[in-house]
């Protein structure tokens, strides 16, 4: 008699929780109660949260941490301009920012209009335009390479979290 043996082995990256702060790679972050944290959904992100929607709005925000290691994840300018195609041109306000936080310098990218949501596996590369929507997009310079955060959903929903998404990465 033979016998197959199979082994399944599953990786995740979870990030580390502790009242209000939670930890994803070497970065940690400052976050409101309210705000849930979720399973990473693919193995780039380091941490991915859900953000209650504001009042009027039926969807939640989704707030993710990307890492890839030192010298990873492509240029400022590149991951900026990504993500400012992510939405259709017409109608797109795009305001852009830097400043310092408690890890290191950041560039920031505020985008409303009609954002292309993507669905599915990445390399299917399939999205849905999704109007009145915002996205906050962040890369933030650490000692040990770049961290890329996004915060994408309805754009009141966004808007009404705003401080506290800059303050959850420690932007001054």
């Amino acid at each position: 008699m033979k016998f197959k043996l199979t082994i399944v082995l599953f990786v995740f990256t979870a990030c580390v929780i502790n009242a209000g702060e939670i930890t994803a790679g070497d970065l940690k972050l400052q976050v409101p109660d309210a705000w849930r944290v979720e399973q990473p959904s693919s193995s780039m992100r380091k941490a991915q949260l859900r953000i209650p929607a504001a009042e009027g709005d039926k969807d939640d925000g989704e707030y993710v941490v990307f890492y890839f290691g030192p010298q990873q994840g492509g240029s400022v300018r590149a991951n900026i301009d990504r993500w400012i195609g992510q939405f259709a041109a017409e109608g797109r306000n795009v305001v852009e920012s830097a400043g310092d936080a408690a890890a290191g310098k950041y560039n920031l990218a505020s985008i409303t209009g009609t954002y292309n949501k993507p669905v599915g596996p990445p390399i299917m590369r399939k999205s849905v335009a999704t109007p009145g929507q915002k996205m906050l997009a962040v890369v933030l310079q650490t000692d040990s390479g770049s961290y890329f955060i996004k915060f994408t959903g309805p754009e009141k929903t966004v808007t009404a979290a705003e401080k506290d998404f800059k303050a959850s990465f420690g932007a001054k």
